[in-house]
């Protein structure tokens, strides 16, 4: 297999292509969720899509305070096809790290569940680099910050025909921080050969 194939693109590719009426179950707030890897497949291109439109370029990181679930899976896929990073930041940290960690990783965007809104809300004066938020959600809670729907943002990118770029093995796909270590979180990056040899 080339260096160009060890990515998350072929991942990506079998299970939108091989097994599209395969179910995705996932629970949120709203309870459960069940969609077919074919809508999964649309929904990460619209992401992209949407995330393009928000001004993220390859080599952009884009921060995720989100639990796992349908939407998370969407951006685990949208950011790194992308050639962006997406960089998963631990809902459970105290305010002083997660602002640490954002300005550290210098996030361009930042998916967050609708619980985390209060917490951007906190650090917002402190966040310098990030552009656009994202709750993840049904719809847009009340807020001062610059923040987008994540299901209008979808909607509005949904016939988007998004051409993916061409990746390298090499390229960074993936970031996260320690948790409850001496100091200051420390970031690590992990590369899509990475998470290839991982999966």
């Amino acid at each position: 297999m080339s260096a160009s194939k060890l990515t998350l693109r072929p991942f990506f590719w079998r299970a939108t292509e091989l097994f599209p009426e395969k179910e995705v179950v996932a629970r949120t707030h709203d309870g459960l969720c069940r969609y077919t890897y074919d809508e999964v497949g649309d929904r990460v291109r619209a992401l992209a899509s949407a995330l393009d439109a928000l001004g993220v370029d390859e080599g952009d990181r884009v921060g995720t305070l989100a639990w796992n679930d349908h939407r998370h899976l969407e951006a685990y896929f949208a950011a790194p096809l992308m050639g962006a990073q997406l960089h998963t930041i631990n809902l459970q940290l105290p305010d002083d790290h997660i602002e640490h960690i954002v300005a550290d990783a210098a996030d361009e965007v930042l998916l967050v569940d609708p619980s985390a809104v209060e917490t951007i809300e906190r650090l917002w004066d402190h966040i310098d680099s990030v552009t656009a938020v994202v709750v993840m959600g049904e719809s847009l809670p009340e807020t001062d910050l610059p923040a987008h729907a994540y299901e209008d943002l979808l909607a509005s990118h949904a016939s988007s025909d998004y051409e993916w770029p061409s990746l390298d093995e090499d390229q960074r796909a993936g970031m996260c921080y320690t948790s409850g270590t001496t100091g200051k979180p420390k970031g690590v990056e992990d590369t899509h050969k990475m998470y290839y040899a991982h999966a």
